[in-house]
């Protein structure tokens, strides 16, 4: 009767043994489910990231594109002013000179009237 005994506590100790690694085989399933859907996940913000990533790289470029166009044009704006300024100071130049020789005009034609005045008066 002991070694029926034995055999029952053996067969017990098993029992509980493998119910232990059921489960801890259990919980390892449902670690490595939970581990696989976390990897899906992360799998998926990374694929997200990484078009967003090409995207504003795309949109960087396109930037950079403009701000060279943009310069060119400022530059040709720059260059176009500085025409402007000198052409406009010339013609002040001008303008200034012409007014002194309207002057001076002026001063010769009045004097001339002057003279042809008295000269008619004292005929």
């Amino acid at each position: 009767m002991e070694d029926g005994f034995i055999v029952f506590v053996g067969a017990q100790k098993e029992y509980r043994r493998l119910q232990s690694e059921q489960q801890n085989s259990k919980k390892s399933k449902d670690e490595e489910l939970a581990a696989a859907m976390e990897i899906k996940s992360l799998k998926d913000v990374v694929s997200d990231l990484r078009n967003k990533l090409e995207r504003l790289q795309l949109d960087a470029n396109s930037k950079e594109k403009e701000v060279k166009v943009l310069k060119v044009s400022m530059r040709a704006l720059e260059k176009q002013t500085e025409g402007f300024r000198l052409e406009y100071n010339r013609l002040m130049d001008d303008n200034e000179s012409l007014r002194n020789q309207l002057a001076v005009f002026d001063w010769k034609h009045s004097t001339l009237e002057s003279k042809k005045s008295s000269w008619i008066a004292s005929l």
